[in-house]
């Protein structure tokens, strides 16, 4: 079967359109400031713009509307030096003329007048619209079957590479050579070429954003579908139109939907899955009928014809053979129809421009009389009103211009305090950020990697059921670890559910139980504090869980509310020599908790005093360690 023309080619015809106007919102406003324009530039820019704006609804009408730009253009450049302007609109205009003769099937039109808009665009060196022109008759001359479009398409992709290198890969660069990419490979795929095929369709592939679910990607994947079918690579074409299924069915795209469903009917009919084939025409056609999409309907009927001729069901395959050439009939008549409207249309937008162009002359003139009466009677007015006006303006001027002087003086005496406080505070935040670092990296480089080792030995020891506990486990820890990383403060509740579920986990590789005892206030998820703030005391002291020196397998954790204060206590319950590595990973601890701790009292504005944090150290440590340290008491509301 043809492939769809869809699949084809993407941006034939890519108009220059004009930004200093939006034809589609206001076209009856452009035309009556067209008919009462004196601008010769103005009306060549008001002229395209109609063009443009009819161009894929009406396009005798956008003919016509191109046809008057060009006129206007002769006429104007004769009187008016601005050549760069009258060349480019009229490059623009033989774009324009090129578009509608394609639309109505006069392709040798076409190819000669977009020759003219690149011969005129290569004058100037306009590289991104030589490309477009290049394109558009690479497209026209692939129309007619011409092998000749593969030389320009090639020459558009040169051009494009390099804008792309020299812009330094900008996004719109990169989208321009993407779509150039796939339609040369759209092209190889018109003329059988299906290895040269595949490799532009994946260098495209290579170029765009795959996470980016749009319509280009949906196009592309279609081209590799239709490639990988021509090739009988039928599980790749059937992966491919998946892929470009999703995408039109997130972003609701029905016109799309209906066409792949055509591709996996045309990939099954292909493969002789007809029963497949018509399932998936079906499901075409049913969408195709609810939205009007005749060419795809067309497509449909015809699948199904020759899906049920295979299955030599002669019955099925006459009445959709009618039901192709009833539509088909119906379009014809449907698009003769059209034509005779759109005269009909243009014969009446050329009366009722004549009718305001008449309108407006006649209110031009009644305009010109008044005015002539109003200016003698307001010259005077006004030539009082100005002098007044600059009077009260140097006045203004006077006022403003002193109190500017004062306020820079001030702001600048402000700015100074300003730049000695903001490089005091500058010299503390980078103090506290390397304290915050240090800490930050603890838990990671001491409990994850002793977290996997317990899970490796699970695993090794094929122990099923506890690492996957232990998994679930670690996720959830850092999970919590994550959630709170963020976050200034969370409540008492959820520290204490992390401390819970932490020695939890650590409990699989002790030999020894460790129980954390705790003595808490009731209202735990209103109270707020830092995150981490506990954890890495008890964290300190579980390496030492299976050392013959414990005293009880316990943790003593008590937390109180006194003074406006959370006084939070630890007691290890553990005896210690003095030399034990273990001591100077608490004090290191304590060491950083102090830090965070007058960090933590300096953001919210209130003195840390030396009670607020008690740690033994040395040999009382070692003896009986435990810490206790108070933070302000912070409610949620």
């Amino acid at each position: 079967m043809n492939i769809k023309p869809k699949y084809i080619l993407t941006f034939l015809f890519l108009l220059n359109t004009l930004t200093y106007v939006n034809a589609q919102r206001n076209v009856d406003s452009l035309k009556r400031v067209l008919a009462s324009s004196n601008s010769d530039t103005t009306k060549i820019k008001l002229f395209i713009a109609l063009s443009q704006f009819y161009f894929d609804k009406k396009v005798m009408l956008s003919k016509k509307y191109a046809d008057s730009a060009f006129i206007e253009i002769n006429s104007a450049k004769k009187k008016d030096g601005n050549k760069v302007f009258y060349d480019l609109s009229t490059a623009t205009v033989f774009n324009q003329l090129g578009g509608a003769a394609f639309q109505q099937g006069d392709f040798a039109t076409a190819v000669q007048n977009n020759m003219k808009c690149l011969k005129i665009y290569e004058t100037y060196g306009e590289k991104p619209l030589i490309a477009k022109a290049l394109g558009n008759i690479g497209a026209i001359l692939k129309a007619i079957g011409n092998k000749e479009s593969i030389n320009y398409f090639k020459r558009c992709i040169s051009i494009e590479q390099d804008i792309y290198v020299k812009s330094k890969q900008s996004i719109r660069a990169k989208e321009a050579l993407v779509m150039s990419y796939h339609n040369m490979g759209a092209v190889y795929l018109y003329f059988n070429n299906y290895d040269s095929s595949m490799f532009y369709f994946n260098r495209s592939l290579s170029l765009i954003d795959s996470t980016k679910k749009t319509d280009d990607l949906a196009i592309i994947y279609t081209g590799l579908a239709q490639t990988n079918k021509m090739k009988s690579r039928f599980e790749l074409a059937i992966d491919y139109n998946k892929k470009a299924l999703e995408i039109y069915l997130n972003i609701d795209d029905p016109n799309g939907t209906a066409s792949i469903y055509n591709g996996f009917s045309d990939i099954y009919l292909e493969q002789g899955n007809y029963e497949k084939a018509i399932y998936y025409a079906n499901l075409s056609e049913e969408i195709n009928l609810k939205h009007q999409f005749n060419d795809e309907l067309l497509y449909s009927y015809e699948t199904k014809a020759l899906a049920y001729d295979k299955l030599k069901d002669s019955k099925n395959e006459l009445i959709y053979l009618k039901k192709h050439s009833r539509l088909k009939d119906s379009l014809l008549i449907k698009n003769r129809n059209l034509q005779i409207e759109e005269l009909k249309t243009q014969y009446e937008t050329e009366k009722k421009e004549k009718e305001i162009f008449k309108l407006n002359k006649d209110n031009k003139i009644q305009e010109l009389q008044l005015e002539k009466e109003r200016e003698t009677r307001n010259r005077l007015i006004t030539i009082i009103i100005s002098i007044a006006l600059v009077l009260l303006l140097l006045a203004l001027l006077m006022f403003f211009l002193i109190r500017t002087v004062a306020e820079r003086k001030r702001a600048y005496l402000k700015l100074q305090e300003k730049n000695i406080e903001i490089q005091n505070q500058s010299e503390k935040l980078s103090e506290q950020s390397k304290l915050i670092s240090r800490y930050q990296s603890q838990m990671s480089t001491g409990f994850i990697f002793a977290a996997l080792k317990s899970i490796k030995d699970l695993v090794v020891n094929d122990q099923t059921e506890k690492t996957i506990q232990q998994l679930q486990l670690f996720s959830k820890l850092m999970r919590e670890t994550l959630n709170s990383s963020d976050k200034e403060n969370i409540t008492l509740e959820t520290e204490i559910n992390y401390l819970k579920t932490y020695l939890e986990f650590e409990q699989q590789r002790l030999t020894n139980n460790i129980s954390l005892v705790l003595d808490l206030p009731d209202d735990l998820d209103e109270i707020l504090i830092p995150p981490m703030m506990i954890q890495p005391f008890i964290e300190r002291i579980i390496d030492l869980a299976n050392d013959k020196k414990i005293i009880k397998n316990k943790i003593d954790l008590s937390i109180t509310v006194e003074n406006e204060l959370l006084k939070i206590k630890i007691n290890y319950n553990i005896k210690l020599d003095a030399g034990d590595i273990a001591i100077y990973k608490i004090e290191r601890s304590i060491s950083t908790m102090r830090s965070r701790m007058e960090m933590f009292f300096s953001s919210i504005k209130k003195e840390m005093k030396p009670s607020y944090f008690l740690a033994l150290e040395g040999d009382d440590l070692a003896k009986h360690p435990q810490v206790e340290f108070c933070l302000p008491l912070i409610y949620k509301y």
